[in-house]
């Protein structure tokens, strides 16, 4: 047990070395909007049909206020590009289009004190290569360092094209 705070006249006083501090519960009306809010940005006329049909209980809703716009539901909801379901840009060769991304910087350095990631995917194998890095400015140096690896695995081979994703 962490405290006793005992309840004196309804409320919870707590004994403090200058004053007592009490705990109160107010009761107001709740706006459409803040109601919308509150329960997750629900649809507000389904806020409002859920209070008027007594699914939603101990809330008193403001039947005055009117609906307002939301700028929260409208940036979720923000259309976007679906993901193709097909390309039309495949590499036909091995090493043809390599896929990079460049990741960070993390929240804790590891051990050796990397703090990023840069991945490297060919499109045509599919094999992925990671390289840790301590400073975002040395994702050139092991761009290099991967084109070089890639030409010794594939005599002959160069990267035409990469896509950044």
């Amino acid at each position: 047990m962490i405290a006793k705070i005992p309840q004196v006249e309804g409320l919870y006083s707590v004994n403090g070395a200058r004053q007592k501090h009490h705990v109160n519960v107010a009761k107001s009306k709740l706006t459409i909007n803040v109601l919308h809010k509150v329960l997750g940005h629900v649809s507000q006329q389904v806020v409002v049909e859920a209070v008027k049909k007594g699914l939603v209980t101990g809330v008193e809703l403001d039947t005055d206020s009117k609906p307002k716009f939301c700028n929260t539901c409208i940036k979720a909801k923000s259309a976007h590009k679906l993901f193709p379901t097909k390309t039309e840009n495949r590499a036909l060769t091995y090493g043809e289009l390599v896929h990079t991304d460049l990741w960070g910087p993390a929240k804790t350095a590891s051990i050796n004190g990397l703090l990023y990631y840069i991945s490297f995917m060919g499109d045509f194998s599919h094999q992925t290569k990671l390289q840790f890095l301590k400073l975002k400015s040395k994702a050139l140096t092991a761009f290099k360092a991967y084109e070089a690896w890639l030409a010794c695995k594939s005599p002959g081979v160069h990267l035409a094209k990469v896509c950044s994703d």
